[in-house]
């Protein structure tokens, strides 16, 4: 999935050069070389009416629209080779997720949608795939946030899932906080607390839930992709603007499709929930000095019996 798509394009001084890919898509898309030598992408035989009026605006990418030969074109040149890697994710992005579509004009439609949401992210959406302990953070978010959209509903549930804005919990619900920790069945009891910040609320109610996953294989489990597609199926019943935020919210987590997460699959061996209260071990920002500006430390989840709580007090 790394390989470079450009490298086989010779530059040529006076047109593009380009390399029709997935033949099975929906779309014309070709990897593409510009005069210069940057690197691109085009979408050829582009219909006027699927096109926005106004296009994104990506950081360091030039977005337009040609008719050279009466064929409509989009076309997606990088300006800085130093962005490469950044800007083939994009790419390849963009192609999967409009590649969903049964027509011509909803794979358009889907393409520019896309591109919207990266105009947000373009900053900060990383271009290497997660290591694994980093995937299972995330189900063990996504498992709570399905959860949630059946108990609470879609709608609140999608508000509530702050991780993605980088808040110091992953859960902000009215009157509570819910700290999502993801830990691998038949390891040690043990979670680790990332920050200072992560078990310190003001005046709500803080709650540390352990999700204990198990790998297993064929469809006793599911992996992060098929996770992702089942929540966003949620948020598309409810509606259309519902599943924008939930993508961006997913893109902002750091999600971005890769065959790589199909290979691993899990399913929830248990629950347990905390209240994060007096008495419970945790070290604070705000009884750190201030010149330790960051610490990490881990809790044994087998010494907090005393301050476990039903998870169903705080999902539902």
């Amino acid at each position: 999935m790394n390989e470079d798509p450009w490298s086989s394009l010779g530059g040529m001084p006076d047109k593009i050069v380009g390399k029709r890919i997935a033949q099975d898509h929906p779309l014309d898309y070709y990897w593409a070389r510009a005069q210069g030598g940057a690197v691109g992408l085009v979408l050829r035989d582009v219909a006027p009416g699927w096109i926005p009026k106004s296009l994104p605006e990506l950081r360091g990418v030039d977005l337009s629209t040609s008719s050279e030969d009466s064929v409509p074109e989009i076309r997606m040149f990088l300006r800085q080779p130093g962005d490469q890697d950044v800007f083939l994710t994009l790419c390849r992005d963009v192609i999967a997720y409009s590649s969903f579509s049964d027509s011509r004009e909803g794979a358009a439609r889907q393409f520019f949608r896309r591109l919207e949401h990266w105009h947000v992210l373009m900053s900060r959406t990383r271009t290497d795939a997660m290591e694994p302990h980093e995937v299972r953070g995330v189900i063990g978010e996504l498992m709570i946030l399905e959860r949630l959209m059946r108990t609470v509903g879609a709608e609140s549930a999608v508000a509530s899932w702050v991780a993605p804005e980088d808040h110091p919990q992953d859960f902000a619900r009215e009157g509570m906080l819910l700290e999502i920790k993801t830990r691998l069945s038949g390891t040690r009891q043990r979670v680790t607390i990332s920050s200072l910040e992560q078990l310190e609320a003001s005046h709500l109610a803080l709650y540390l839930v352990a999700v204990e996953l198990v790998e297993v294989e064929g469809d006793r489990g599911r992996c992060l992709n098929e996770l992702c597609a089942d929540v966003l199926a949620t948020a598309r019943a409810h509606s259309l603007a519902l599943e924008d935020r939930l993508e961006v919210a997913l893109l902002k987590r750091g999600y971005v499709r890769r065959d790589e997460y199909d290979v691993a699959k899990y399913q929830v061996a248990g629950v347990s929930s905390y209240l994060v209260g007096d008495g419970f071990p945790r070290i604070l920002r705000s009884e750190t000095d201030a010149r330790v500006v960051g610490a990490s430390y881990v809790l044994d989840l087998s010494s907090l019996a005393s301050f476990a709580v039903s998870v169903e007090e705080i999902v539902s």
